[in-house]
């Protein structure tokens, strides 16, 4: 069901022997588009659900059914590898959406410690400029006595 190809994960199923002929084919192969093992096997999943109701309502149906139904019933298996593509690239921009707020929501945090590590230099700054004026004040005060 779920393969490692370079650095890839696909999956993969056995199509019906009954269902071959119409399909074309003997097997489902499919990138998942993810090097992740977790997100493969989610993708894998939900993959096997739908190819499994698809295997099963398309049995029934291709015992007996006319041109017209087998039409449909390929139409179906073609939605259904379409949707699977529309759901893995959704899923990408979600993810990578989710990175770009992590990464704007560090950049910012880092922005607030630097606006603060600037406002304690500041208030740094003047304190020492306070001490020196005072140094100076005591240093003219004593060479004067």
């Amino acid at each position: 069901m779920l393969h490692l190809l370079g650095s890839h994960y696909y999956f993969r199923r056995t199509i019906p022997h009954a269902l071959r002929p119409l399909l074309g084919r003997t097997e489902i192969f499919l990138s998942l588009q993810t090097n992740s093992k977790r997100v493969a096997r989610e993708r894998a999943a939900g993959l096997y659900a739908r190819t499994g109701q698809f295997f099963s309502k398309a049995k029934v149906m291709y015992e007996d059914a006319s041109p017209e139904e087998l039409r449909k019933l390929i139409a179906l298996y073609q939605d259904i590898m379409r949707d699977t593509d529309r759901m893995i690239k959704s899923e990408d921009e979600r993810v990578k959406a989710e990175r770009t707020y992590e990464q704007a929501r560090f950049y910012f945090d880092k922005m607030q410690s630097l606006k603060q590590l600037q406002e304690f230099i500041k208030i740094s700054n003047d304190g020492i400029d306070r001490l020196m004026a005072g140094f100076k004040k005591l240093h003219a005060t004593a060479t004067k006595d």
